[in-house]
């Protein structure tokens, strides 16, 4: 097979669908228009080759010190890298392996015999593999954590149609997530198995919204659909608090992300297309246009910073990335020297990820409305900027406020300055009507008074959870509010 069909394949499973080979690259080639380059920093790291032999090496994913990928020689299977000995081993496999993922010493994977397509996961450490019972129409596995999230076509006639299935590692169970006539593909665990997400579409593969499940007690998962309406929303992936994912709304694809459970949808406004979006801790991985090929970005969340990982002649794809014990790698795939496709590691100190404040002191007071999304809250409080501060701005820097389950974040621009010297902001924000007023006292001291209306806070329960953060100036404290 040539990495042409190889990257097709994968696409396919990426998109859930049976288009054929043509119109995947048809498909793909409407993802190559022009786009401006822009400013940005550089991030600085070491990019190194995991490998660059015979055949095609694609699907990277990386936990902390392995990657996995699928080698495609013609006849594919599964490859994992530590990286803490700097080797690349070959995990044994009858038949076909292929479309791995991988959490610490584990690799799930898909696993074609004459029995059918199984889930299998590999632990590094023994060097054995068990295949996950009950099944032999699944592919395209996702680990994180003791959970694993799959796709099985074994519940229709038709091959369109396809559920999420979760299996539980510790506890040898399986759950079926979703039951519908649709199209459930591309699951994505969060590293410590507390969420998943998904792509929902018809079975035409078009019509696609993001759902999340967040587990809310052992083995119980609560969903809720993200998206809806806007675009074509595909790719999601989760670090179990914030949810990222691609749309395509007015013919261009960009990355946007908001919180796991629901609430203000976040886009990152660049030039050109962005594409394979993927998240460990405070940092965006994915890929953007810069004429006419795509380079890998990372962007911070906290900090709203933007950073540039490779500034190459060809196409970086497939990217994954991970945040573990202070070190950053970013895995990809993208064309070698003889026209197939490699796997290479960008290894990185990731960047200061804020300042917190010297302190934070609130007093909360939560009043339920009778119905859904009718809660009120009111915040007084007061908090120092840390020794380190470069100071604040919220005229110019976003504002994000938590109140036990609700976040919101008002973007920069949106506060105004009083005579005073109040910065003040009246709006709604993900259908949250907020009143924030930020008030300078003294020389890095400010109080802070919040009102909203509108949220839902019928999980809200003491100690409850306060948190502000203003451009990259964050604290957080819990409280007992006054419910009622």
């Amino acid at each position: 097979m040539n990495h042409i069909a190889s990257i097709a394949r994968v696409v396919a499973a990426r998109c859930g669908t049976t288009l054929s080979l043509l119109a995947i690259v048809a498909v793909a080639s409407l993802a190559a228009l022009p786009g401006a380059a822009r400013a940005q920093q550089q991030l600085t790291g070491t990019t190194t080759v995991i490998n660059n032999g015979p055949g095609d090496q694609i699907n990277p994913h990386v936990d902390c010190n392995v990657a996995s990928y699928t080698n495609d020689t013609g006849v594919q299977d599964i490859h994992y890298f530590d990286f803490s000995t700097n080797t690349d081993h070959t995990i044994p496999t009858v038949g076909l392996a292929f479309l791995s993922d991988v959490s610490g010493t584990r690799v799930a994977y898909t696993n074609v015999t004459g029995a059918g397509s199984q889930i299998a996961v590999f632990d590094t450490i023994t060097g054995t593999s068990t295949t996950i019972p009950g099944g032999t129409q699944r592919t395209n596995p996702s680990i994180g954590g003791n959970l694993v999230a799959f796709e099985d076509r074994s519940f229709s006639t038709d091959p369109n149609q396809s559920e999420i299935v979760l299996y539980d590692l510790t506890a040898g169970t399986t759950t079926r997530l979703t039951n519908d006539a649709l199209m459930d593909t591309n699951p994505s665990v969060s590293p410590n198995g507390n969420a998943v997400v998904w792509q929902k579409c018809q079975t035409t593969g078009f019509g696609c919204d993001i759902f999340a499940a967040v587990e809310t007690a052992p083995g119980v998962f609560t969903t809720t659909q993200l998206t809806g309406g806007a675009g074509e929303d595909r790719n999601p992936a989760t670090n179990g608090s914030v949810v990222v994912y691609t749309s395509i709304r007015n013919g261009e694809a960009n990355i946007f992300y908001q919180p796991s459970g629901g609430g203000t949808e976040t886009q990152l406004s660049l030039t050109g297309e962005q594409r394979d979006p993927s998240i460990s801790g405070n940092l965006i991985a994915f890929e953007s246009q810069v004429g006419t090929e795509f380079d890998i970005f990372v962007y911070d969340i906290t900090t709203g910073t933007l950073y540039r990982v490779t500034n190459t002649p060809v196409d970086e794809t497939l990217s994954d990335i991970s945040v573990c014990n202070g070190v950053g790698r970013i895995v990809y795939s993208a064309p070698g020297a003889n026209g197939d496709f490699d796997v290479f590691a960008f290894t990185f100190t990731p960047p200061a990820s804020g300042v917190s404040f010297a302190s934070l002191s609130a007093k909360a007071d939560i009043t339920r409305g009778p119905a859904a999304n009718d809660d009120r809250f009111d915040i007084n409080g007061t908090f120092t900027l840390g020794t380190t501060s470069n100071g604040i701005n919220p005229l110019t820097e976003a504002v994000t406020v938590q109140v036990g389950p609700v976040s919101e974040t008002i973007p920069p621009g949106s506060f105004t300055r009083d005579r005073q010297g109040r910065f003040k902001f009246t709006g709604v924000i993900g259908g949250v009507a907020l009143d924030v007023v930020i008030v300078p006292t003294s020389s890095g001291q400010f109080q802070f008074m919040v009102e909203g209306s509108g949220a839902e806070l019928s999980t809200a329960v003491n100690p409850v959870t306060i948190a502000l953060q203003i451009g990259d100036d964050r604290g957080s404290t819990t409280v007992q509010a006054d419910i009622h």
